[in-house]
Parts: structure tokens; sequence; C-alpha cells
């Protein structure tokens, strides 16, 4: 027994001697890995540092193709819009030397947009690569045409005057023949709220479909000579296929008497029901008053 376990001793010495080396062996490989990862790092550092300064140069020499200029914008208008007279749009003092990374440069885009009477809403303002700049405009229409003294106008559907539109059909715009002497201003809302007002009265006018009646013209006495003379806010000057007639309204309002509405119905009334009544009438039919009376 003794024997054996000398035996056994001896055999682990031997084992520990033949492990030794293998053990030292691997303390010898470790160091060079800290010296692998350092130049690793080095070299993703340079490779790092290099694309940087290649991407930088780049944003330097293709800026100067972002640089804007009044070709930048592009307006598409309506075929009656004279552009240089109506829109009287310049954009070269905020898009001078300018590039599409500017600040605000939408918001002073839009803002010179709505510096023209012409339009009247614009959105979606976008900046196209490479110096493009597109937006949505909503122009003013004209609805009617305005006759004042020796001038006319045209207006929208909001009261904005217009100018003339040398390219626009007149014909198939309605005529208002205003007395007032209030001074008109391109661009801006008509004075008069009773011209104002013919709009109100042509919108109820589509919604009543009173197709069988084509309105010739709209004529709006001054204020004094209809307190004086009894003269009604509106004479509209219609065509029934047969002859012209006079219709007599008064603007009206929610809680009078007789409102357009009252007024366009018992029109209505006269248009569908009572179509001999046409044949009696030579001069005018009075809308003013509950049961209309003509002439």
């Amino acid at each position: 027994m003794a024997r054996k376990k000398k035996a056994s001793r001896s055999s682990s010495r031997r084992q520990v001697k033949k492990t030794g080396p293998k053990s030292s062996s691997k303390s010898i490989i470790v160091p060079w890995l800290p010296l692998v990862f350092h130049s690793m790092v080095v070299c993703a550092v340079v490779f790092a540092a290099k694309t940087i300064f290649d991407l930088t140069g780049a944003a330097v020499v293709t800026q100067e193709k972002f640089v804007l200029s009044s070709s930048s914008v592009s307006v598409q208008t309506p075929k009656w819009i004279n552009q240089d007279h109506d829109l009287n749009l310049d954009f070269s003092d905020i898009l001078k030397n300018k590039s599409l990374f500017e600040p605000n440069l939408k918001r002073l885009i839009k803002n010179r947009f709505e510096s023209s009477y012409m339009i009247s809403e614009v959105s979606n303002v976008d900046l196209q690569m490479p110096n493009k700049i597109s937006a949505s405009l909503t122009f003013r229409r004209p609805i009617v045409k305005v006759t004042q003294s020796d001038d006319s106008y045209l207006m929208d559907k909001e009261g904005v005057v217009l100018p003339l539109a040398p390219y626009l059909n007149h014909e198939n715009l309605t005529v208002i023949t205003s007395e007032t002497n209030k001074q008109l201003k391109i661009g801006k809302k008509h004075p008069s709220e009773k011209v104002r007002g013919v709009l109100d009265l042509l919108e109820k006018w589509r919604r009543y479909s009173l197709s069988e009646l084509t309105i010739l013209e709209i004529t709006c006495p001054s204020s004094d000579r209809n307190a004086s003379a009894g003269q009604p806010d509106y004479v509209l000057y219609v065509y029934n296929g047969v002859k012209v007639v006079k219709l007599y309204f008064d603007k009206g309002d929610d809680h009078g008497e007789i409102t357009l509405d009252r007024a366009l119905s018992n029109l209505v009334d006269i248009v569908n029901s009572q179509k001999k009544v046409w044949e009696h009438v030579n001069t005018y039919i009075d809308l003013r008053a509950k049961a209309p009376f003509f002439n």
C-alpha cells in the first residue's frame, strides 16, 4: 500500500510537471492581444476620420447646387391671369444667396404668396432638391362685374375687388351697377355693404334653382335715393324667355318680415305654379311684401 501511494504521488507530480509548460505557453500569447486590439482601433479611427472628411467635403461642394434664385419658383396660373400685372410676385430679395437649408424659408415663401391679392389661400409649401420650391395655390375667381361711375371692376365671392381681366369672358358674369361714390381699392373688399350683399343674393338664387330666369343685370340704388323715394335695395333685370322683367328685392335680415329666402321662395311659387302671371307682368314684380304684386 505504501508503495502504491508513493507511486500515485510521483505520478501526480509528473502530471503537474507535464501540465506546467502548457500554462506557461498561454501566458506568452496573452500580451499580444492588447497590441492587436490597439492597432485595430487606430485603423478604425483613421478610416472614420477619412470618411468624415470626405462626406464634409462632398456637402460643401454640392451645397452650390442648392443655391436658389427667382427661377426656383414657377407659378402655374389660370389662363385669364396676367402673371406680370396681376400677381406681381418677386422672390429675388428673399432667395438671393439662399439655399434650401435656410431657416424659415417655407414661411417666407408662404408670406410672399399671400401678399398677392389674386391668391386667396396658400398651402403645402414644399422644398424640392436641388433648388425647386412648390406650393398649392388657390386663386381668386371673379363671379360678377361691377360698374361704378365710369369704371368697371371684377369681384370674387368674398367681395374682394379685382381688376378687369382681358383674357376672361366677361359675358358669363353677372353685371352689378352700383350708384355708390365710395372709392374702390384693388385687392380690398368692396366698401359698400349693399353691393357685397348681392353675393349673398346670387348664392341663394342658385340654391333655389331659378334656372328658368336669366339675370342680365343687378342695380343697387344709392342709400340716399332708396331711402327718400322708397326704392328697393336691389333691382334684378331678368329674362324669362319671353320678355325682360324687373324684380324688386330688399336686403332684409333674419329678424325682418321678408327675408331674401322668403322673397325667393315666393318667386319660385310664381315661376312654378303661376306661370300665367308672366302674361300680366308688364314691368316688374315687387317681392318686398308678404304677398308679391306685379305691374
